[in-house]
């Protein structure tokens, strides 16, 4: 079905659906613009598709709408299944741009989910659901936050097994994280994203006990911390370059029952992760829970190793506890942590909102990584350390 040029101010409900091999399909026609508008006319979603299979919506914008309370989308796909969701961009919702949830096989890509009032992107109880080449800029402009940590380029919560996020841009989100993953997520991929000037973390992995792996990321000029893994279980968080964030790559325990165990940080390019101020400097390469008993590690699992910190200007630490700094000496020596490690110089410039990684000279430090990364994620280039983008906005 091809849908010419208009403004429809209506809720676009999808009821019907195709054949697999078959999709049935709704999208713009060629050279047509249309906007499914929810404003002053219509009160909760936008466009909608539930329990249906089989289904492509292409090339549709989707903008505005009244919440009647709670945390209504403006666009939702819920009890779906392969269900393709492209080209498509949704805007200015009160609340959620997106809403994927209770869905399996579906894939939404080269998506605009930007300017919402708290999230771009939610997903809950996915399966094997895949988000790639789509942006989440901007969102949170209803500024919620406070004690009731919701608001995020993408948050996602809970229960999702084996979904995918690669290759999108999450930047410029308000007082809020990037990319979220938070609670019961299992077997996670969070590989080849760009998460930039976010108003908190770039990524946040939040008490996930299945893991996953967070690779050949960029993440670069987030107020909050680069990547933080926390209360977060069995989790790779490999050949990620990690650059002018409030802290690089922070792994610890939530509570007692979510403890930061079995997480592998390796293979990364860290670079200048402090904050200065008047009289301190705050924020280190990497915050690893970590004790000098061999023992106590052995239990914990966690492991941090071939990994390059760069020494311009600020002598990179390491963290065992929240505060406490180690020289990468001491940090060798006492808990037998990054033994493979380099400390190096490396050239890099980031001007107004780009990066750019100058040299690759010395970051021929890299690990083989295991098939447990490698059956869904693979560098370029496996001798090198850090991601294989190097340069945002790319040329």
């Amino acid at each position: 079905m091809l849908i010419k040029t208009g403004v429809y101010r209506e809720h676009a409900e999808i009821t019907v659906s195709g054949a697999p091999g078959k999709p049935l399909t709704f999208a713009a026609a060629p050279g047509h613009r249309v906007v499914i508008k929810g404003s002053e006319i219509v009160r909760g979603f936008g466009l909608t598709a539930s329990k249906v299979h089989d289904v492509v919506l292409r090339g549709l914008e989707v903008r505005h709408n009244r919440q009647p309370g709670g945390q209504w989308p403006l666009a939702a796909i819920s009890g779906c299944e392969w269900v393709t969701l492209e080209d498509c961009e949704v805007h200015f919702a009160d609340f959620c741009g997106l809403s994927l949830h209770s869905s399996k096989d579906c894939l939404v890509r080269r998506c605009d989910f930007s300017h919402n009032g708290a999230i771009g992107l939610a997903m809950g109880a996915t399966e094997d659901c895949v988000v790639e080449d789509c942006t989440l800029m901007f969102n949170n402009y209803r500024r919620i936050d406070g004690d009731w940590g919701v608001a995020a380029g993408t948050k996602n919560i809970p229960g999702n097994k084996r979904t995918t996020m690669r290759r999108c841009e999450a930047a410029y989100n308000l007082d809020c994280r990037g990319i979220w993953f938070d609670t019961d997520n299992d077997d996670i991929r969070i590989l080849d994203n760009v998460c930039h000037h976010n108003g908190d973390c770039g990524i946040f992995f939040e008490i996930n006990k299945g893991g996953g792996v967070i690779a050949g990321n960029l993440i670069y000029a987030n107020t909050g911390r680069g990547i933080y893994v926390s209360g977060s279980q069995n989790t790779w968080v490999v050949n990620n370059a990690v650059a002018d964030n409030a802290a690089g790559i922070v792994v610890m325990t939530r509570g007692a029952d979510e403890p930061a165990k079995n997480t592998k940080v390796l293979n990364n390019l860290l670079l200048k992760n402090y904050i200065t101020a008047d009289t301190t400097t705050r924020g280190c390469g990497l915050t690893l829970e970590m004790s000098p008993d061999p023992t106590w590690r052995a239990d914990m699992g966690s492991v941090a190793d071939y990994n390059v910190y760069a020494n311009n200007p600020w002598t990179p630490f390491m963290r065992h506890t929240w505060n406490d700094n180690n020289p990468l000496a001491q940090w060798q020596a006492r808990y037998q942590q990054d033994l493979h490690s380099r400390l190096l110089n490396v050239a890099y410039e980031r001007v107004g909102t780009r990066f750019s990684l100058l040299t690759q000279e010395g970051l021929d430090a890299a690990a083989p990584l295991p098939e447990a990364v490698t059956q869904v994620w693979k560098p370029r280039n496996p001798k090198r350390v850090g991601a294989d983008l190097t340069q945002w906005p790319k040329p």
